[in-house]
């Protein structure tokens, strides 16, 4: 772990004497023409550099604010780090978000310079480039698809770079000087909020917010201090999870990231790295486990029959060590063998053949979901997080649904309405150029999070809901959808779900199919279609998704059941606008666009 005085801690200074003290070690790798290459921290200091020094040429100012879009790639890795060192302003902008998402971002922070991976994420702005005049420099990683642009403003990251080298003769020690004279108060990062209720909000944080919560994340993951980690980026940078895992960990700890050639290989890429350390959203260990579920159910009856037997024999071994119950002789002898004929199959094929940690962020986790990570053999850490804290909640071999403890770094309470309530060096400094809308949250030193909690029997914390989304019956009993959405999206043929009240106090349903899982079903029991409206057109999908439906209920009480249900005849996107970038639900969109359905969902009633 690389050490430096408590008072000069930026990152850009951890990964100075990150270069210095390991020069020839592998920084990270990176995939191309499906072979890895491995970038030595003399290689990375390099390359950030000779592009700082561009960007210098180019007209950056301290305090200037810089867009990076695109998939991960080593240029935006060489990028960030060149911002910060420049004393400037670094922010992420989704690869997921629309046109107008894009030019919001680049407005709302006036914005210098705009790197892109890629044609695709420049013309996002590029028809509309004359609106900004305070935009320097179009800069793009891959100039094959935009050689042809002739834009004044636009130019490629190698020619930056060029630029850069030649500055670098006659200011040799440029950036060992900047980064020398960046403070831990300066401003670095700016992340923008999911946007679940609106605009998406920036969020600003120094060098001293992100390094505290570096140095606080080894409490709850000891194992980043005394061993090496291998990690997968398959994000984009604008998640702020990716930023700091991919990015800021290798500065103090002994992580290796390796890029994959594509995002569309990353199943691909986790088989082939084995990483130690997995980050996802939700969304993510839903999928890679309804891969698993599907897969067992096509494969041969006596695969499937020893599945099914180690299920049961890892649901009473997980309840054992969760009660800190002594598990007999027998009961440690039957999980080796399920173990063995079951869950380190599962664990190698998906790639967590060696994993140490794994994490979920971004959003609740359903707890089905939990529980079967956990039976397989892959401790899953249910985390919380919000885009203005750089910390993290995190449990270690948690119960399904629960949160865990606070790290130590932080402080909380939760108000009389069981709002919780963050204060902590982590917490960011507020919304840029918006002091209005940061003290509406920020009152008397606390971060008014609008999230509901309540507290588990050993003291750690279990989410209930958005406090804005917590409906109220006639009777007075609160239903919170959240939860309820969580159980049903158990099921490996339901993708996401939006819970509504109606006039008489049901719950209805619009239910997102997962079209991959569904289809299987629908090959194995010859249920005969030619795409995605014509699957959804058989009455045999509604009876699957009505009776996933009546499993979820089972677990409910009468007034939490959902009564009614309707099949949305498309699948939710954020390029669309119905889900966030983290798969957050825009419940104001959703009610907007589909509110007409809940009228007349009462064509299917769940029996």
């Amino acid at each position: 772990m690389t050490e430096i005085d408590q008072k000069e801690q930026t990152i850009s200074l951890f990964f100075k004497k990150r270069f210095e003290q390991d020069p020839e070690k592998i920084a990270f790798y990176y995939k191309d023409l499906g072979i890895y290459h491995g970038v030595s921290w003399k290689e990375y200091w390099e390359e950030v550099e000779e592009f700082y020094l561009g960007l210098l040429e180019l007209g950056i100012k301290r305090g200037d604010r810089v867009a990076i879009m695109g998939e991960p790639c080593r240029e935006l890795f060489y990028a960030d780090l060149a911002i910060l060192s420049a004393g400037a302003i670094s922010f992420g902008v989704y690869t997921t978000f629309s046109s107008d998402e894009t030019i919001y971002t680049i407005e709302r922070t006036k914005a210098k310079f705009f790197i892109g991976e890629g044609q695709e994420h420049v013309d996002k702005i590029l028809p509309f480039i004359e609106k900004f005049p305070f935009l320097l420099k179009i800069i793009v990683t891959d100039r094959r698809s935009t050689f042809m642009y002739q834009v004044p403003r636009l130019i490629s990251f190698t020619d930056v770079q060029e630029l850069g080298k030649k500055r670098k003769m006659n200011e040799p020690d440029q950036l060992r000087q900047a980064i020398q004279q960046i403070v831990d108060d300066d401003l670095a990062l700016i992340v923008f909020t999911p946007g679940t209720t609106g605009l998406p909000k920036p969020a600003v944080f120094s060098h001293r917010n992100i390094i505290s919560f570096l140095h606080s994340i080894s409490e709850m993951l000891p194992k980043l201090r005394t061993h090496e980690q291998r990690i997968v980026c398959y994000q984009d940078l604008a998640h702020p999870s990716e930023r700091f895992i991919s990015l800021y960990f290798p500065m103090l700890y002994d992580v290796r990231p390796y890029i994959g050639e594509k995002v569309e290989s990353f199943q691909e890429t986790l088989f082939e790295v084995q990483p130690t350390f997995f980050h996802g959203l939700p969304r993510i260990w839903k999928k890679l486990a309804g891969r698993i579920i599907v897969g067992i159910e096509r494969s041969s009856w006596p695969k499937e029959l020893s599945y099914r037997w180690a299920m049961k024999v890892g649901w009473n071994y997980m309840r054992l060590k969760r009660n800190k119950e002594k598990a007999t002789l027998i009961w440690r002898v039957l999980h080796w063998i399920a173990e063995q004929i079951s869950f380190r199959h599962i664990r190698h094929q998906l790639g967590f053949s060696k994993i140490r940690y794994a994490i979920s962020v971004g959003g609740p986790l359903p707890a089905h979901i939990h529980d079967l990570w956990q039976i397989w053999g892959v401790n899953l850490l249910n985390a919380y997080g919000v885009a203005e804290s750089a910390g993290v909640i995190i449990s270690g071999f948690s119960k399904s649904g629960e949160i865990g403890k606070l790290l130590s770094i932080h402080k909380m309470k939760l108000s009389h309405e069981g709002e919780l309530l963050l204060s902590g060096p982590p917490m960011f400094c507020g919304y840029w150029g918006d002091e209005e809308k940061t003290h509406e949250v920020i009152k008397e030193g606390w971060f008014y999070t609008g999230d509901i909690f309540e507290y588990g029997g050993d003291g750690s914390l279990n989410f209930i809901d958005r406090k804005q989304d917590i409906a109220v019956t006639d009777k007075g009993r609160k239903i919170n959808p959240t939860p309820i959405e969580n159980l049903i999206k158990s099921s490996p043929y339901i993708n996401d779900v939006i819970v509504s009240i109606d006039r008489q106090h049901l719950l209805s349903a619009l239910i997102e199919i997962d079209f991959d899982a569904v289809s299987e079903w629908a090959r194995r029991n010859n249920v005969l279609h030619a795409g995605f409206t014509s699957l959804l057109a058989r009455p045999e999908v509604d009876e699957l998704i009505e009776k996933e439906v009546r499993k979820a209920n089972q677990y409910l009480s009468r007034e939490e059941q959902v009564q009614k249900i309707r099949i949305l005849q498309k699948q939710l996107n954020p390029g669309s606008g119905e889900i966030t970038p983290t798969g957050k639900i825009r419940r104001h969109l959703v009610n907007e666009r589909f509110g007409n359905l809940f009228g007349e969902i009462n064509a299917t009633e769940v029996k």
